[in-house]
């Protein structure tokens, strides 16, 4: 490579006789390389690292599904910050969402399998020592009061429920359909 750019330069007089780099050639070297197909260090430093925080950043592919920060703001975070992302929330739109609480790492995550949302239910299918075993809280939508049911002892049941799954009640939205509960961790929580 140095040689051809050596070669390029001198051919083209983009070096004056005392050595010095005439103006205008640096620009001729980098576009001559690229026409042969070699990209400049420094652009080449700056898409390998953007490949690098792309191949890290969680998969998120289903359609109907969000998270905040969205995943194109993710895929241009550096490893660090995507292994303690201070807030997450993961969810889809009609189902629900799960905001962990915490750093929480997300690197290499698939979400399309690591969270699923069903009716009235989700499920996070992680183990033990996954990243997002960790608390959070859970809004599940779409839970109204059945007609002819007293709105306060659904209420009840809801917060039963809560405990159940081994998480804290936090509100229930009968206006809005939205039941939300904390976890301190996943072990099979799925509520209905």
């Amino acid at each position: 490579m140095l040689g051809s750019l050596q070669a390029f330069q001198t051919e083209n007089k983009g070096v004056d006789g005392t050595g010095r780099q005439q103006r205008g050639a640096t620009t001729q070297a980098n576009d001559s390389s690229k026409a042969k197909g070699h990209t400049p260090t420094k652009e080449r430093s700056s898409v390998t690292t953007a490949h690098r925080r792309d191949l890290h950043a969680p998969r998120l592919t289903k359609p109907g599904f969000f998270c905040i920060p969205s995943v194109s703001d993710l895929r241009q975070m550096e490893p660090s910050q995507l292994s303690q992302l201070p807030s997450f929330t993961l969810g889809q739109h009609g189902k629900g969402q799960v905001t962990w609480m915490g750093a929480v790492d997300v690197r290499d995550i698939n979400l399309d399998t690591a969270v699923k949302f069903e009716d009235k239910m989700i499920c996070v299918d992680v183990g033990a020592s996954h990243p997002l075993n960790r608390p959070a809280r859970i809004t599940i939508e779409g839970i109204y009061v059945p007609d002819g049911r007293d709105g306060a002892r659904y209420k009840a049941k809801l917060q039963k429920a809560a405990e159940r799954a081994g998480g804290k009640f936090v509100d229930y939205l009968p206006a809005d359909g939205k039941w939300l509960f904390d976890v301190n961790h996943f072990v099979t929580n799925a509520a209905a």
